[in-house]
């Protein structure tokens, strides 16, 4: 997982240092070769490719964030997931929420990569079967274990009828999400029905020993089926230092 993240980064670096740039060059060179001598459907054509650069200006922007979330390895989880939601509502409309525990952190890079990246599947997942107005994120500690949950006020479905098939909830996106939890000894759930929105939840324990078990404070191995008590349905009680944020 370190090594996939760090070739992550390595092709964001490359896109917007080397990419990025050279369609910024053109964008700009191109306004030079409008004279006041260059005629009107000269200067409309060129109007036109410059536009279709700044489209790929903005598309390169939005690649490379996909690929490698400056604010995910600088700032944290939660700040990397408010940039998400407003990059969601600018492309799709889509009002928001998050709320994040300060003490929900984790300097594992790669959980939370996998966090930040489920939770933009999820969210596109939303945008795309849902029909929601509105989104809330989520982001607390638990015991010995961090949950992200997305949740949304769309059509929702019979999860229960559905058996969470990934195939009726999101295809293959969903199918690598739930086995990239699953390495760090995690779990998607779903909980919803028609009408009424649906919520997913990922839950990882903060830590994992390399046999894939989780630890307790004692250090005795735990079974990781053992410690999903917390059912997705609960609503968030006792966070402390929480930060809340909500755009319409």
């Amino acid at each position: 997982m370190l090594a996939e993240e760090k070739e992550r980064r390595r092709l964001a670096d490359r896109m917007h240092d080397e990419l990025g740039a050279l369609l910024a060059t053109s964008c700009m060179k191109l306004g030079d070769l409008v004279t006041g001598e260059s005629s009107p459907q000269t200067v409309q054509t060129i109007a036109g490719i410059r536009t279709i650069l700044e489209q790929a200006i903005k598309e390169t922007q939005s690649m490379t964030f996909e690929l490698a979330s400056p604010i995910l390895y600088e700032l944290g989880l939660g700040d990397a997931l408010e940039q998400l939601c407003e990059q969601m509502q600018e492309e799709y409309g889509l009002a928001w929420t998050v709320e994040w525990d300060q003490q929900a952190g984790t300097d594992d890079l790669d959980l939370r990569s996998v966090l930040f990246r489920g939770a933009r599947e999820l969210l596109y997942n939303v945008v795309k079967h849902s029909q929601a107005r509105h989104v809330k994120l989520t982001l607390r500690a638990i015991g010995h274990q961090m949950e992200l949950t997305v949740e949304d006020d769309g059509i929702g479905f019979d999860v229960a009828k559905a058996g969470c098939s990934f195939s009726a909830a999101g295809g293959f996106g969903l199918f690598s999400l739930r086995q990239r939890l699953q390495h760090f000894g995690g779990r998607l759930r779903f909980a919803g029905a028609p009408g009424k929105g649906v919520r997913a939840s990922m839950s990882c324990p903060l830590s994992v020993s390399p046999s894939g078990k989780n630890r307790d404070p004692d250090g005795h191995p735990e079974d990781i089926e053992g410690w999903g008590a917390h059912e997705i349905g609960n609503e968030p009680t006792g966070v402390s230092g929480e930060t809340k944020r909500n755009k319409q």
